[in-house]
């Protein structure tokens, strides 16, 4: 299930990159199919779904978004699970804020100014009303949630949004333990603020560690260019497919990035240790560390990488306070585990 931007969750498969080879791909899948849900709201709940299940041919999927479409051709490569049936819905009215996808009157405790409607000026719980609501009424086993930019320049407030959002719907299912795949915001610094782009994916890894069966999927790497709406779509699905088949398929797989364990400050550098032995992509040296001093001002460091730690000094902090990773709207960082996440 996938909500989120314009062109980027609800992207159309043959739109993205490599999506002729895509959609043949997943036209061969006898064991899918896929729910296409209309792009309106409502101003209350509504209980018919205004769409109907439809095998996987070229024409059903060639609109269909190009990341629940990828995730599905990615879940079915795996030889464990290319036999399970898989219905995907895609649900998703770009350029849309979370406010629009929360139950109406379920808002958090937050300052009414901080509330958004997006720049369709669509009021809390429209989209909900029609584009969820109808479909609580189905078995689902899980929720890819890729949405974030129309809240980008209110990232204070998105931790709890979401956090509330995850706790409402889980309600609306009556399934307590849904699990949810939320879809870190892409690479991006151009006319935007890149610092809100760095402040909501933190709001949004935030969330999923303060929430249970949550997990974010990291995306600034995935892209070539400096675009809002990359077309570099596959390997979204893919990780979001590898989170799948390991928290909810319960298959051995590995399907998350290095998780930092513990930091120490030893005199004037830092040792950071991971949850497993790292290795460095594009370059001879890591990049995408920052320490700060006192002041709170960052500074790029320069990082050793040894087996699972890696270990920073920045000139000018002697004393360095706490450190950053992949900040910024387009960051440069280049570290990943032995499985290249």
């Amino acid at each position: 299930m996938i909500d989120g931007e314009p062109r980027d969750s609800s992207m159309g498969l043959d739109e993205m990159l490599g999506g002729q080879e895509a959609v043949a791909t997943a036209a061969k899948d006898t064991k899918l199919r896929l729910l296409a849900m209309p792009k309106v709201g409502a101003d209350t709940p509504q209980a018919k779904v205004e769409a109907k299940w439809r095998e996987a041919t070229p024409e059903s999927l060639k609109k269909f978004s190009a990341v629940a479409a990828t995730f599905a051709i990615h879940l079915h490569k795996d030889p464990a699970l290319k036999d399970v049936p898989l219905g995907i819905i895609d649900t998703s009215f770009g350029g849309t804020a979370i406010e629009a996808w929360t139950p109406k009157g379920a808002l958090p405790d937050i300052p009414q100014d901080q509330i958004s409607q997006s720049m369709f000026n669509i009021p809390p719980g429209n989209l909900f009303n029609k584009m969820i609501a109808p479909l609580t009424a189905l078995k689902v086993k899980g929720v890819a949630w890729y949405q974030g930019e129309a809240n980008a320049g209110r990232p204070v407030v998105y931790t709890p949004l979401l956090k509330n959002l995850m706790v409402q719907w889980r309600k609306q299912w009556e399934l307590p333990d849904l699990p949810f795949f939320v879809v870190q915001l892409p690479a991006f610094e151009g006319k935007w603020d890149g610092l809100d782009f760095g402040w909501l994916r933190e709001a949004q890894e935030r969330a999923c560690r303060e929430s249970s069966n949550a997990w974010s999927v990291v995306t600034y790497d995935t892209t070539k260019g400096d675009d809002l709406h990359p077309v570099e779509k596959e390997e979204i699905g893919r990780r979001i497919a590898l989170l799948a088949a390991k928290e909810v398929y319960g298959l051995n797989v590995v399907a998350h990035g290095p998780v930092m364990k513990n930091v120490a400050v030893q005199g004037g550098k830092v040792a950071v240790t991971f949850d497993g032995p790292l290795k460095i992509y594009k370059g001879d040296k890591a990049l995408g560390f920052s320490v700060a001093g006192e002041d709170g001002e960052y500074r790029f460091a320069e990082a050793k990488v040894d087996g699972d730690k890696v270990f920073l000094r920045a000139d000018g902090i002697p004393k360095p306070k706490t450190v950053r990773f992949a900040w910024g709207g387009q960051p440069d960082a280049n570290l990943v585990n032995a499985a290249g996440l």
